[in-house]
């Protein structure tokens, strides 16, 4: 969820969650005839994010028409347009794991079942899509840990300033700084130079201008 990581530290969120049925998605708004669903996706890379958007969409855009016009009308229902986001966050180990691109697509035909070519013809042509615009800001553990003691952010990242980008700052540093003060003897995560603790991690950002009035609060609560 956005702010997920960090709402344990009282953190207050400006959205609230939409809910759809038992489910909640991160995101969601109509503005302009366009209907936006964001969703944070972290740590784990799972591929079936398309599937669960549209679910998400799908509800959403019922909600906004009256379902007896919608299913019995003789005149069309005209849906705001339907655009789906993922931010990616989280932390890998090495770099072979990282993505070519910071943004990139996914789709719901990536799932869908192969046939073999002999049987490959107009009607196995899928005739539903759904398309994810992701935002990729997972860092390895060394990059999360320069940045850290000296700022110092991945290239691929030079195009991309930001709430985003400041959001998965945020998010990956607080996940790296809880699992290097974990005391176990294999830890792969070095606690850097600079901080000892969330609250250091938080108080650091401030520094560096992101997120000041929210972080600032956060800080002073857990004071």
């Amino acid at each position: 969820m956005w702010y997920a990581s960090i709402t344990k530290y009282k953190l207050k969120t400006f959205v609230r969650p939409v809910l759809f049925g038992n489910r909640e998605n991160d995101l969601s708004f109509v503005t302009d005839a366009i209907s936006y669903v964001m969703t944070e996706n972290q740590a784990t890379v799972c591929p079936n994010v398309p599937y669960r958007l549209l679910e998400y969409i799908t509800t959403g855009l019922r909600s906004t028409v009256d379902s007896e016009k919608l299913l019995y009308s003789r005149k069309r229902v005209c849906f705001p347009i339907p655009k789906l986001y993922m931010l990616q966050t989280g932390l890998e180990s090495t770099a072979e794991k990282m993505p070519e691109k910071v943004q990139y697509d996914i789709r719901l035909s990536d799932s869908y079942m192969t046939v073999e070519e002999q049987h490959k013809n107009a009607l196995t042509e899928p005739d539903l899509e759904a398309v994810v615009h992701v935002y990729d800001f997972r860092m390895t553990l060394k990059e999360m840990l320069e940045y850290i003691e000296s700022g110092m952010q991945p290239e691929r990242f030079a195009s991309y300033q930001g709430d985003l980008l400041d959001y998965a700052l945020t998010a990956n540093g607080i996940t790296y700084i809880q699992r290097a003060a974990k005391k176990e003897k294999q830890n792969k995560y070095d606690m850097p130079d600079n901080v000892t603790s969330v609250a250091d991690y938080l108080e650091l950002l401030i520094k560096r201008d992101i997120f000041v009035d929210l972080l600032t609060e956060v800080v002073s609560n857990n004071l």
